[in-house]
């Protein structure tokens, strides 16, 4: 429900992007371009830019952890080296594994400065480009997620049938 929510909002944006794309190009970012072109309060640009920076790097604290949890379990199905699963005795964490995401996060950002000139014009491409390329995943997470659960539905079921026999 929230991701189809997420998806009509950003249809939504579209027009406003377009019609406040000359504010984008001469720099400003598109939630305060946005903001400004829907003729509200001043301060309600910087503040968006503020909490989608803040929002960012909650993510990539997100990312991170996950991220090296997804590698640390490919670690330990002998799908990556093996000491990509040790675990840190004391924070109970794969500290290796963290290594990974750690530094496609890193590439990835210096990638998106290098190619746009500036820290600030980076910022601003890697932040649309992540608000607009959410959708797509959250809705394969979604469908991936609904049919593990309808098949392991259909494993119990077919197992309750079968102890009955």
């Amino acid at each position: 429900m929230l991701g189809s929510a997420y998806l009509l909002a950003t249809i939504v944006q579209l027009p406003g992007l377009a019609a406040a794309s000359a504010q984008i190009e001469a720099g400003l970012s598109p939630p305060a371009a946005l903001a400004l072109h829907a003729k509200l309060p001043p301060a309600v640009g910087p503040a968006a830019d503020l909490l989608l920076a803040v929002s960012m790097f909650a993510g990539l604290v997100g990312f991170v952890n996950f991220g090296s949890r997804f590698v640390a379990t490919l670690a330990a199905d002998k799908l990556l080296p093996s000491q990509l699963a040790v675990v840190h005795r004391r924070y109970r964490s794969p500290a290796l594994a963290m290594i990974i995401p750690t530094a496609v996060g890193f590439v990835v950002v210096e990638l998106a400065v290098v190619v746009a000139g500036d820290v600030t014009s980076g910022y601003t491409a890697l932040a649309t480009a992540l608000v607009y390329s959410l959708p797509g995943p959250s809705a394969g997470v979604r469908w991936a997620t609904y049919g593990t659960m309808v098949e392991g539905n259909e494993m119990d079921r077919h197992h309750r049938i079968s102890t009955r026999s």
